[in-house]
């Protein structure tokens, strides 16, 4: 119950999404425009350690709330976001003919939580998503909060902004 308050208060915390197919056990991020170039990439900011707890890969960086529980916020993922080459290793998501992306299930996402970030556009800006994969008493379970609905589901998106150029005259 502590692990799915904190995982809700995270995906309240940042606005994007990803989506999970829980049958083949895959993370799956939807609404990534098709161009060329683009990577979808997850690196992984708080693991689940050989002593049954979850903590922070990068040591300090994940907001931890009054009862000592790892509760990301927004700011710790913007931070994070600008530390990925302290996140490695990490894993990449495959490119679909639908067009969506996904975990590789031979070399999937383990326990923790994951930050999805979408590089090489040349017409979006894309926030960084979280998707939070726990030890469930039946092997791994992925999910993510859909926040549109506020509750967990398949259908959640990648939030995508274009941006603007304004010139001015002097």
């Amino acid at each position: 119950a502590v692990l799915l308050a904190a995982i809700m208060t995270l995906a309240m915390t940042v606005t994007a999404f990803a989506t999970t197919d829980t049958d083949d056990k895959q993370v799956k991020v939807i609404g990534v425009e098709n161009e060329t170039g683009v990577t979808v990439t997850a690196y992984q900011i708080i693991k689940y350690n050989e002593a049954g707890y979850y903590e922070p890969v990068i040591a300090d960086t994940i907001t931890k709330d009054t009862n000592g529980n790892l509760t990301p916020t927004a700011a710790d993922v913007q931070k994070l976001a600008k530390r990925i080459d302290e996140l490695i290793p990490s894993k990449s998501l495959v490119k679909q003919t639908d067009g969506t992306y996904v975990s590789d299930t031979t070399d999937n996402l383990s326990a923790g939580t994951w930050m999805i970030i979408i590089t090489g556009s040349k017409n979006y800006l894309y926030n960084p998503a979280i998707v939070s994969v726990q030890q469930g008493t039946d092997g791994l379970e992925y999910g993510e909060l859909n926040l549109n609905t506020d509750s967990w589901g398949s259908d959640v998106y990648a939030k995508k902004s274009q941006p603007t150029i304004k010139k001015e005259a002097i």
